[in-house]
């Protein structure tokens, strides 16, 4: 285990979901990532009543925690071992001495459907020698050409199968039309060879996936999978990295030396500067909860589009974000927000005022 102390992070004091715990459930996600068994590669062995005699809490109260913790895709816990989803992410380093710990702490938990899938969706860091990147588990053999664990390789697969076996159900015989069906799912460790892709028609594929979610307890839970990223997708996010690259250098002057433009002073403005075809919509309003709110922390880009769509549109969240400085609101100011948004109704803002979102602008008109 390496070090003796775990960092928490502020951002957990603004997290809307861990506000909304209740202070024992509270403790008890605190205590799966500071205990002194929580090891920095984010899963390890743990007896519920360890947690029990150590937090104070009942086991009803410990086991209802963890399932609310698993809906919500923060921690797994199976058959004596649990999984804090971010516990790697906000404690590992680069270090060889970590990257080493992590690999032999790993190692040390018995083989199961939850190390299975941490395993597909982390990966295990090389060892001392050589590089100490994450790298991904030992591959299976390949066959023909596909790599296991993409949607790419997956079409690829049952349209080759559909080829050699035909549309054939494998489990009834039935002829017709057929889906590939993973003997062992990807998500309990199982991978795209031929030996565990089989060819089954809809209803007893239905069947299958029914045994396997008894079989394995793993499926029930919300885990995130790594998928791989679209060319689109790509292009999005390296438009924001640019976008948030020119925000940081908002204040400096421009290579031929004119000034950057001033921020916008009115709301209609704002609102103009979303309109803009091509906007980082989410770029525009991280800029103005900074202008309208200076010294405070800036909102992450997904807390800012969140808040965005739960409000029904950007327009309406810049509205409210323009409200909520003219009030002088204190604290989290997307939360803020969004309590406004339930307060006066979908909508409603308290000005009489509906934000609309046209093909190229946004207006406002009375209601």
């Amino acid at each position: 285990m390496a070090g003796s102390y775990r960092q928490i992070h502020t951002k957990i004091w603004k997290d809307s979901w861990f506000l909304e715990l209740a202070p024992e459930h509270k403790l008890l996600f605190i205590y799966l990532f500071s205990n002194e068994r929580a090891s920095v590669a984010g899963i390890y062995d743990l007896s519920l009543r360890v947690v029990s005699f150590e937090t104070g809490l009942d086991l009803d109260t410990i086991k209802a925690g963890l399932d609310l913790f698993a809906k919500a895709g923060k921690v797994f816990y199976e058959d004596g071992v649990i999984w804090v989803l971010n516990l790697r992410r906000y404690n590992a380093t680069s270090s060889i001495k970590v990257m080493e710990c992590i690999r032999r702490d790993l190692e040390a938990i018995s083989d199961c459907p939850i190390k299975a899938q941490y395993i597909a969706t982390e990966g295990v860091p090389a060892g001392t020698q050589g590089k100490t990147s994450k790298v991904s588990p030992p591959p299976p053999p390949k066959r023909k050409g596909h790599s296991p664990g993409s949607r790419a390789s997956e079409t690829e697969v049952r349209k080759r199968l559909l080829l050699e076996r035909g549309e054939k159900c494998e489990r009834c015989g039935k002829a017709g039309p057929v889906e590939m069906h993973h003997i062992v799912p990807v998500r309990a460790g199982g991978t795209l060879d031929d030996d565990n892709c089989i060819l089954l028609c809809e209803k007893c594929h239905r069947s299958a996936d029914n045994e396997n979610a008894k079989k394995y307890p793993i499926l029930q839970c919300k885990i995130p999978y790594p998928q791989p990223q679209s060319e689109h997708e790509q292009e999005q996010e390296q438009e924001q990295e640019q976008e948030q690259e020119q925000m940081s250098g908002a204040d400096a002057p421009s290579p031929n030396g004119d000034s950057p433009p001033p921020d916008p002073q009115n709301l209609e403005d704002w609102l103009a500067l979303l309109a803009k075809r091509g906007a980082n919509k989410n770029a525009v309003l991280v800029r103005m909860h900074d202008t309208l709110f200076p010294g405070r922390d800036s909102p992450d880009y997904g807390y800012v589009g969140k808040a965005a769509k739960q409000v029904k549109g950007e327009g309406r969240l810049a509205v409210l974000m323009w409200q909520a400085a003219a009030a002088r609101a204190t604290g989290d100011v997307m939360a803020y927000c969004l309590a406004i948004h339930k307060r006066k109704g979908d909508n409603g803002n308290g000005t009489g005022t509906h934000v609309q979102l046209t093909d190229d602008h946004y207006a406002t008109s009375g209601n």
